[in-house]
Order: C-alpha cells, then structure tokens, then sequence
C-alpha cells in the first residue's frame, strides 16, 4: 500500500513538474496575456456587428428582450443609460456601411489574436517562423474571417433560435446550444490545424480542440454564474470591476486554449519515437521503461 501511495505521488510529482516546465519553457503565460489583450479590444467591433446584424435582421427585440435586462440590473444607472442608448443607436441605425465597418475593424483584430496565437504555437511546436511577413498576415486575415464567422453565427444561433420551437421549444433550445458549440468546435480546429508555421494533421489536433470547447464552456458558466448571482457592478468602481472580471476571463480562456494545444502536442510526443511527452516523463518518475 506504501509502495503504491509512493508511486501515486511520485507520478502527480511528475504530471505537475511536465506543465510546470511546458508553461516555463514556451512562455505560456505572457502568449496566453498577448491573446487576451487582443480578443478584449476585438471584443467592440464584434458587438458592434453583432447588433449591426440583429438591426439589419429587425431582432431589436434580442437586445430588449434577452441581453439588456441581464445588463440593466448590474451596472450603474449613468453606465446603464450610455450602454442602451449605443446600443438602441446602433440597432435602429444598422446600415451597410456600419456593418460593413464592424466587419473590417472584427477581422482585423481577431488577426491580432490569431498572430499571438501562431507565436505561441510555434513556441510549443518548437519550430521557426519561416512564412513571409505577408504570407503570415494572408493566413491571420483569413483566420479571423473564418473564425469571426463562427462566432457570429454561433451568436446568432444562441439568440434567434431562443424565438423558434413552438410545441419543440426544448428540441429547438437543446439544437441550438449543440450548433453553436459545434462551430466554436470549427473555429478552434481551424485555428489550431492552419495557424501554425507547420500546418497540423487532424488526427493531432482533434483531443486538444475538443479538450478546449469543453474546458471553455464549463469557463464560460462559471463566470455567468458569478457575473448574474455574485458580482455586483453597480457601486462607484463598478465599471471598472466589470472590465477586470471581463480581462479575467479572456484570460483564462487563452490558457484554456493554449494547455489544449500543448495537450495534443505532448500526446504526439507520446507517440513519436525518439520525443519525450507526458506519458514518458510520467513513467520515467514512476522507474518504467518508456
């Protein structure tokens, strides 16, 4: 028993000391900081073509209906009045060129992200950036066209379907949480195959985005849950509350993406002959043979 317990805790020691090392070698934590930082600032134009295209559609009553409630009853009065009038502003007033402007300024900062990205996946893949600067910035842009393409849609899955069902009302909510978790699902397969310096096979990345659309769901409740039951915005420093919980949270979802990237690269290791992943460090602590 002694022996066994010995064993356990010498393989946890092992298991811990693996993404100890991987976050110290490959920078992770800085990389995941550089991604959030640019999702937090691709976050304004994406809600500016979000209610842009829920304008265009006539679904102001989204916005009345199922976002602003949630938002009224926690921010301040004045933060409040200057959030509903932007918004009502931009639903009422969604024309071409306002769309059409939410949609550059989202793309090129969702490429932003996906530049941090592509160096952190470069750092753990340990591979040079041997793309052109402009080759480089083709693959970013057409990323994010690909990527802000499944966020919108999964936003607009979420929202209008909430409308449809009838008599099905619990197929349709059931459908449309399922569709919009599938295309995150696409958006993080495409990001973690094409953005690399060296494009990845499917079989390598499939664990790892799966890993992360999970991990980022569970992330994403957490943080409702404290948002909607918890957190209060609505004293002096609410504001300013409200965007260090939002910075949070893209914080940990950078993580989030980035250990799942790092677990399909450590179960190649595995697999590789002549490469050390996590298995192998694992059974090198426990005195087995690789």
């Amino acid at each position: 028993m002694a022996r066994t317990r010995k064993k356990a805790e010498r393989g946890s020691r092992a298991f811990v000391d693996v993404w100890i090392d991987c976050f110290a070698k490959h920078n992770l934590l800085t990389y995941a900081s550089a991604i959030a930082f640019q999702l937090l600032i691709a976050l304004v134009p994406l809600v500016v073509l979000t209610l842009g295209v829920l304008g265009a559609l006539g679904e102001q009553s989204v916005w009345k209906k199922q976002i602003s409630p949630g938002i009224e009853r926690r921010l301040p009065g004045p933060t409040w009045d200057a959030v509903n009038y932007a918004a009502k502003q931009i639903l009422t007033h969604a024309s071409a060129g306002l769309i059409a402007f939410g949609v550059v300024l989202t793309i090129w900062e969702l490429s932003g992200s996906v530049r941090a990205a592509m160096g952190a996946m470069n750092r753990m893949y340990e591979t040079e950036e041997e793309r052109s600067r402009w080759l480089r910035f083709g693959v970013s842009f057409g990323l994010a066209v690909a990527i802000g393409a499944c966020l919108l849609g999964a936003i607009l899955v979420l929202t209008l379907a909430k409308h449809l069902g009838g008599s099905a009302h619990a197929l349709v909510d059931v459908g449309r949480w399922i569709l919009g978790v599938l295309l995150l699902g696409v958006a993080v397969e495409l990001l973690v195959r094409f953005a690399p310096a060296e494009p990845r096979a499917k079989r390598w990345v499939t664990l790892g985005s799966a890993f992360i659309v999970v991990a980022w769901v569970v992330a994403s409740l957490i943080f409702r849950v404290y948002v909607t039951s918890v957190a209060s915005f609505r004293s002096t420093i609410g504001s300013f509350v409200a965007v260090l919980v939002l910075t949070a949270y893209l914080n940990v979802s950078a993580i989030v993406f980035l250990v799942g990237v790092q677990v399909d690269e450590l179960i190649r290791k595995d697999a590789a002959r002549g490469e050390r992943g996590m298995l192998d460090h694992v059974r090198a602590a426990l005195g087995q043979e690789a």
